[in-house]
């Protein structure tokens, strides 16, 4: 069993939009402020936004987004959605997880099974869960290619790329047994709407649908994202003698992606799914 239908649509919101959420209760899992805020516009009965444990900050962004607003039927909590305690059984009509499966590794290490069964459990026969997420992307090209894209000595053939490689060997820069084994985590964990749509299958949802967006990214705004993440952690984690080299290397990336005169207005396309599934 697998999806009855993939749909290509042109955003989450056009999807979301058409949601009826009158007299019902809802689980913004993961929460933030676009979710929040989007979830009070449609009234809905109750609405419960769970951030993970210690996550300050995307409670903070929806509890300020959630007081702006006319809405009052809400409650803020931080919580591990791998605890099947942490709600009762049968406690909502809907589940939204906007953004979350990537992050759940942040509060429930390789326990994204067990969230996606809570979910199963939480919802009320007839309930829905809805999943947004970025399709997954391998971030750098096949294996053959690792080592011409970026060596650890250096790579002379790296002005040759093109500007979207650059930013895939950034990446490579962590390829070393110790930085890779830290960073995979953090960078690397995405999942594929396939895998989802299995391990839901598998908690004991119905009638899996798929629908597909696409986002466009900006190559230069993309780049300096992942400079600031891989310039952080290398300066966190590595030794003093490899993170003068990986930083080094780094620059080496830097300076040559600045030689290209990428436009501001460059892009890639990033595809996007949500998954909307039933207990029945």
């Amino acid at each position: 069993m697998g999806f009855i239908e993939s749909t290509a649509i042109t955003s989450r919101r056009e999807f979301l939009a058409s949601l009826d959420l009158k007299n019902k209760v809802v689980l913004d899992a993961g929460t933030g402020g676009w979710s929040a805020r989007f979830l009070a516009e449609k009234k809905p009965k109750n609405i419960v936004c769970v951030s993970g444990p210690g996550d300050t900050r995307k409670k903070e962004e929806a509890e300020r987004v959630l007081q702006s607003t006319s809405y009052e039927s809400y409650q803020l909590l931080n919580g591990n959605l791998a605890d099947e305690k942490l709600f009762a059984a049968n406690s909502f009509d809907l589940i939204l997880a906007d953004y979350l499966m990537e992050e759940i590794d942040t509060f429930a290490p390789l326990e994204i099974c067990d969230v996606l069964s809570n979910f199963h459990r939480y919802l009320r026969l007839g309930g829905e869960v809805i999943i947004v997420n970025p399709e997954a992307n391998i971030p750098f090209r096949p294996d053959f290619e690792l080592n011409s894209a970026l060596g650890i000595q250096g790579d002379a053939q790296l002005e040759k790329r093109g500007h979207q490689d650059l930013i895939d060997a950034v990446y490579l820069l962590l390829s070393t047994a110790l930085t890779l084994k830290f960073m995979f985590p953090l960078t690397f964990n995405r999942y594929p709407s396939q895998w989802i749509g299995t391990w839901l299958i598998n908690a004991g949802f119905k009638e899996l649908k798929r629908y597909f967006f696409d986002i466009q990214v900006r190559l230069v705004q993309e780049f300096k994202k992942r400079v600031a993440s891989v310039r952080q952690v290398i300066k966190a984690i590595c030794v003093p003698k490899q993170r003068e080299a990986l930083l080094e290397q780094l620059a080496e990336i830097v300076s040559e992606f600045k030689h290209r005169n990428v436009p501001e207005d460059d892009f890639f396309v990033h595809r996007h799914y949500i998954i909307h599934a039933k207990k029945r």
